[in-house]
């Protein structure tokens, strides 16, 4: 995987990897890729957090809509608000995810503007 990045950023490309590891998939060639991805990288398959980020890559434990099921309180208000403005009717993970992260940032954007005009005393 190294070897691909470099390349490509030698060219002048930016990488960044985001992956899910599917740990618990029942598929069995997702988790052999998964696995040959984490090998790639020089990952140990053996120690596997939630989520893992680092400074060319990203992977999910599981899938990044579960994880980001289990963060976000609204997640599934924010799943049909996504459906409902972009016109998706069938399922498309990766216009609901830019749709739901482009969200979360400006809210987070927006609370860090709001604590640094009121700061707490």
């Amino acid at each position: 995987m190294t070897d691909y990045t470099d390349f490509l950023m030698g060219l002048g490309y930016s990488c960044y990897i985001i992956f899910d590891i599917d740990q618990n998939s029942n598929d069995t060639e997702t988790v052999k890729q998964s696995r040959e991805l984490l090998d790639l990288i020089g990952w140990p398959n053996d120690a596997i957090p939630p989520v893992i980020i680092e400074k060319r890559f990203a992977a999910f434990r599981e899938t990044f809509e579960e994880t980001i099921m289990n963060e976000v309180s609204d997640y599934s208000l924010l799943r049909e608000e996504a459906k409902k403005h972009l016109g998706i009717t069938k399922e498309s993970k990766p216009l609901i995810t830019w749709y739901i992260a482009k969200n979360l940032s400006k809210e987070a954007r927006a609370k860090v503007t709001q604590q640094n005009m009121f700061p707490q005393k």
